[in-house]
């Protein structure tokens, strides 16, 4: 299964990925979804990104069908005025063995469970959310950012 056919071409008019302005801080979360021919997951941490308040630090590990890594970068996470979550990838510096043909993607996941996805290149999918592990369930949450900022820091 490879997200959803609905939002496969282009993301929904009135969300863009990563381009709206930040209304409230995303509460440090990991998520797990599809999205076209890959496996995400992005954690979003406690921690505060550029001195921004309203945007936390957020790490992107993409995985290939097979569960090899493709790609990790840092993001910024935050919610818009509609609650949906937005992670910002613009610009971001990408490692990995796909680093040199990838173009950051920037996601926002819906309250349905829908995933969009814009690279810089204005390159759009859509996918579906797999798994959502709140920070309050302790060390699964811990282990998964363990996991996220030690692969993109190895790979860098």
């Amino acid at each position: 299964m490879v997200g959803v056919a609905a939002a496969a071409d282009a993301p929904a008019a009135d969300v863009i990925p990563g381009r709206d302005q930040p209304a409230s801080a995303a509460t440090p979360t990991a998520y797990r979804f599809r999205w076209d021919e890959y496996v995400s997951l992005v954690v979003v941490s406690d921690a505060v990104a550029g001195g921004q308040a309203l945007r936390r630090l957020a790490w992107v590990v993409t995985y290939d069908q097979a569960g090899a890594v493709v790609v990790g970068y840092r993001a910024t996470a935050f919610r818009d005025r509609a609650g949906n979550l937005h992670i910002d990838a613009r610009k971001a510096i990408i490692t990995g063995p796909q680093n040199e043909n990838w173009s950051p993607d920037s996601f926002a996941i819906l309250a349905d469970g829908q995933v969009l996805s814009i690279d810089d290149r204005n390159s759009a999918n859509g996918g579906s959310l797999m798994e959502t592990i709140e920070a309050t369930v302790g060390e699964a949450y811990r282990m998964l950012l363990r996991i996220a900022m030690a692969t993109v820091h190895e790979m860098s």
